[in-house]
This record gives structure tokens, C-alpha cells and sequence, in this order.
């Protein structure tokens, strides 16, 4: 099989790439086609203006890889900015991973890129085997180190035996909390719904709450991230994957999540909470909340999502390792 590697628009593989993901063992909600066309649409106003790096079946076209890179000055990394956007890799055919992976660094290689920049590689993405064992066979010197962790649940079938699995001092915090939450009054859970609630008025109310939760998170709220949220929450929710969810207390939204659903997987992106209401822990039981019907929805898992927030593991987290891969060129290697 002899492999083709160009760049093309991201609009001219819309077609395609939905096929690629089902397919893909790397498939992820940063992957999919709905993520990368809201970043296309808020970082270059259009799908036709961001170019993917594809590998095609030099024989038919038929597209075997997608990377989505950004290439400048020499120097590659992937794609989307890694402050917004936890999972990143490439997606190909199962099995053909290898050879995929082997027609990029060739490639690289050909046009001469001096260093290539992988940060989210997934800990159990083929990626990380191929890089280790392949990339000096093709003229690469790869150099891995942890760049963060992403706790998940694997969850059970009742939310009963998720808290009979957690620690004894977790399981006891987490029933107080929610008595003392339960016994102040009136507390309510409430998913945002597409059909029938309004979306900017949703997002407001969630973008507020999480501007509020701490300076690190207002700073993060950049009138350019703000843009992008506002694009990808519309574009996700047209993909039925957007899940927007609140806690009330007295009928005040005093603490919100944004989540997304892959498959049956739901991702916990961010969120946010009043200060005033800390002492009801709104931030920590709105997630314990939102977990809980994850199992009533009989999903498998609840991703955390990157970063090593106690309340993660206070819910029963188990990390992932993420990696940062930097490739540099074996003659301009130190």
C-alpha cells in the first residue's frame, strides 16, 4: 500500500471524516468533526480556511489518516490550542496506525520540518507505542514526558455501589454533604435542554458562574476563548452532545457544568460556582449529581477530563497520563 500525505482543507474531508472517526481507536470529542469545525469556523471563519494534513490510499484516494497539525516557521504541533482542548492526536484506520504515522514523518522529513510538537496523547493511544519504537527508523528523535493527568470513573451499574467503592472517609464526606445540601432548602438539578430552553441565555448564566469560581478562571475567559465556547456550544449542541447542567439553590443557579456525551462517555469539560454558596460544596455535588445520572443513563464512563482537582478523586478518579511528545530531526538534534 503505497500512502499519499498533503494538505488539504478541512472542507474538502467533512464528507469523509465521520467515517474515519467511527473507525478510528483514537476517536475522541476533540476529534470529532463537530469540535474541529467550531475551532476551524472561530480561529479562520470558515471550514475551507483550515488545512488538515490527510494520508490517502495512493491507488483509489481513499483517505486512510487525518492529522490535524499546524505547521509554521518549521516547527508543527497539532492543530488546536491546547488550553481549550485536552485530548489530541490522529486519526486512521485500525491496524494501519503504524503505517499512517510512518507516511507523516516521512513527510515531515521531505518538507523539511525541523521539530514536531505533540502535548494530550492519551497514555493508551497507539500514538505512544509508534512514537517510542518508530520514530528514529525516519530520521526523528522522540522525547516524551508527562504533561498532565485526566481522571476518569468506570462506572457501575447503581450509583449506590459507586459509593460503596469509594474510600470510607470520600463515601462519608460525600453523604454528609449532600444531607446538609438536601436539608437547606430548596436544591435542584437541571440539565439545559436544546428544545426547549435558550442557548446564549444558558451559556451566559454558565460562563458567569464560572468566571466567579476563581481568578484562574476568569483570566482563562479571554474575549477570544469566550468566542470559541460560544461557537463550540452551539456547534456541539446541533450534535446532540452538548450538556449543559445547574444547581439551584432557591431557584439561583449557584453552580454549572459543561459536559459533553461521546458514545457512552460523558466528558466533564469545566465549570463553575458561586462563592457565596462554598459552604454547601454546590461545586463538588453538582458533579457528584451529574455523575449519578451518568449511571442512570447507563453510560461507561465519566472523564474528568485534564487536571488534578482533589474533588476528582474525592468522586472516585483514576488517572490517565498525557503525554507531551517532542520530535526534533536526528541531524539537528542536540
Amino acid at each position: 500500500m503505497t500512502l499519499v500525505v498533503q494538505w488539504e482543507p478541512l472542507g474538502a474531508v467533512t464528507g469523509e471524516w465521520p467515517e474515519l472517526f467511527t473507525r478510528s481507536a483514537t476517536q475522541s470529542i476533540f476529534l470529532s468533526l463537530p469540535w474541529q469545525t467550531a475551532w476551524a469556523i472561530d480561529c479562520c471563519g470558515s471550514v475551507d480556511e483550515h488545512p488538515v494534513l490527510t494520508v490517502r490510499e495512493n491507488s483509489d484516494g481513499s483517505l486512510r489518516g487525518i492529522a490535524p497539525l499546524n505547521h509554521g516557521k518549521g516547527s508543527v504541533t497539532f492543530g488546536l490550542d491546547y488550553n481549550v482542548t485536552d485530548y489530541q492526536d490522529i486519526l486512521s484506520d485500525p491496524g494501519e496506525e503504524e503505517s499512517v504515522w510512518e507516511a507523516i514523518l516521512d513527510y515531515g522529513v521531505s518538507e523539511g520540518w525541523a521539530s514536531i510538537e505533540l502535548t494530550g496523547v492519551r497514555d493508551d493511544s497507539p500514538s505512544t507505542q509508534i512514537l517510542e519504537s518508530r520514530a528514529s527508523e525516519h530520521g526523528w528523535r522522540a522525547d516524551r514526558s508527562v504533561w498532565d493527568v485526566s481522571p476518569y470513573v468506570e462506572l457501575p451499574e447503581s450509583w449506590d455501589e459507586h459509593v460503596q467503592s469509594l474510600s470510607k472517609k470520600d463515601r462519608h464526606e460525600l453523604r454528609r454533604k449532600l444531607r446538609r445540601l438536601e436539608a437547606s432548602g430548596d436544591a435542584e438539578y437541571r440539565i439545559y435542554d436544546h428544545e426547549h430552553d435558550e442557548l446564549p441565555e444558558a451559556l451566559e448564566s454558565f460562563v458567569s458562574l464560572m468566571g466567579k469560581s476563581s481568578e484562574a478562571k476568569s483570566d482563562f475567559l479571554t474575549p477570544e476563548r469566550r468566542s470559541f465556547l460560544e461557537t463550540l456550544t452551539r456547534t456541539m449542541a446541533d450534535a446532540d452532545s452538548l450538556q449543559l447542567a445547574f444547581l439551584d439553590v432557591g431557584g439561583k443557579p449557584v453552580s454549572a457544568t459543561m459536559s459533553f456525551l461521546e458514545g457512552d462517555r460523558l466528558l466533564l469539560y469545566n465549570s463553575g460556582y458561586d462563592p457565596e454558596y462554598r459552604h454547601l460544596s454546590v461545586g463538588l455535588l453538582l458533579k457528584a449529581y451529574e455523575l449519578r445520572g451518568a449511571i442512570e443513563q447507563g453510560l461507561r464512563e465519566y472523564d474528568f477530563l485534564r487536571g488534578n482537582e482533589p474533588y476528582k478523586y474525592d468522586l472516585g478518579g483514576n488517572d490517565r497520563v498525557l503525554y507531551r511528545w517532542q520530535l526534533a530531526r536526528e541531524s539537528e538534534a542536540p
